[in-house]
């Protein structure tokens, strides 16, 4: 019961949507964040519309 996280990571959705909002790229997010991936933020991005 804690904050939505990305799936296999620790990396938590609202982490993903602050760094976006902080005018990062979806490419700069994945070279800071390797695991991730273009699907993973687009999920995220999802997840709180």
């Amino acid at each position: 019961m804690g904050e939505p996280v990305i799936r296999g990571t620790r990396i938590t959705v609202d982490l993903i949507l602050e760094m976006l909002a902080s005018s990062l790229s979806h490419a700069e997010l994945i070279d800071e964040y390797p695991e991730l991936s273009e699907e993973a933020i687009r999920a995220a991005l999802r997840f709180r519309n």
